[in-house]
């Protein structure tokens, strides 16, 4: 098994680079492939941020990741709870440290936005305002 880094899974998803691009997906067609969820946070920043990719189409590309039969994922079931946070409007680092806190009572924040959405989103552990 090998680890891939961000680099390896933006050029195979995007598809953008003519020498790159193949030679990513030559890589995961040919390796079993550990992936960390630090990578995947790297990757959805990059999207968002530099690609100015819709959330939408992050979600599709993170769903063909997970569904990658030769990649691995760290800790999937946390991964996937944060994908599907993410992909219901949570920031994908606010989803994966909440889905990482699994073992915690709560996650306490000072951010109210993210308090709303996990409240609507009904995540476990709940995520609490901080402020009193």
């Amino acid at each position: 098994m090998i680890g891939i880094d961000t680099s390896i899974v933006l050029r195979y998803l995007l598809k953008d680079d003519p020498a790159l691009s193949p030679r990513a997906l030559e890589i995961i067609a040919a390796n079993d492939c550990f992936l960390t969820r630090a990578a995947l946070t790297e990757v959805v920043y990059t999207l968002e941020s530099y690609y100015r990719s819709s959330r939408a189409d992050i979600g599709c590309a993170l769903d063909a990741l997970l569904s990658l039969r030769r990649v691995s994922i760290e800790d999937r079931a946390v991964t996937e709870r944060a994908v599907s946070w993410y992909k219901g409007g949570m920031d994908f680092g606010d989803a994966m440290i909440a889905a990482s806190s699994h073992g915690a009572a709560r996650v306490d924040t000072f951010d109210r936005d993210l308090t709303r959405l996990a409240r609507k989103l009904r995540i476990a552990p709940p995520v609490a305002f901080a402020v009193k």
